[in-house]
């Protein structure tokens, strides 16, 4: 009986692995410049990383976690921190150095045209 237990806890313990979103685009639309085209996010929880075409930031190292993905952008004097809501999908961005700003960005999962 001893051993089954431990085969059990075993066959548990290996299968329960924490599970990772796939990888998912976002195209959003920037809510404070509505005039710009739109931007697009791609997200990699497998390798921790958020890329984008905004500013032409490319591929970025991000935090995960239940509730939000965070990562910041230092662009010479200014530090932008984004965070993408996992809920709505949506992502903000605040300024914490130099000049403060905001933009804020709605979105929707990027989907096959075709």
């Amino acid at each position: 009986m001893i051993a089954l237990r431990a085969v059990l806890l075993g066959t548990f313990l290996t299968a329960s692995t924490v599970a990772l979103a796939d990888p998912t685009t976002l195209i959003c639309n920037n809510e404070i410049f509505p005039n710009q085209p739109p931007t697009t996010f791609n997200i990699d929880e497998a390798n921790h990383s958020v890329s984008t075409d905004y500013q032409g930031l490319g591929q970025i190292a991000a935090a995960f976690d239940p509730q939000k993905i965070t990562f910041k952008v230092v662009q010479g004097p200014e530090t932008e921190n984004y965070t993408i809501d996992r809920l709505t999908g949506n992502v903000s961005m605040i300024s914490d150095s130099g000049i403060r700003a905001l933009k804020i960005f709605t979105c929707h999962a990027g989907q096959r045209q075709f």
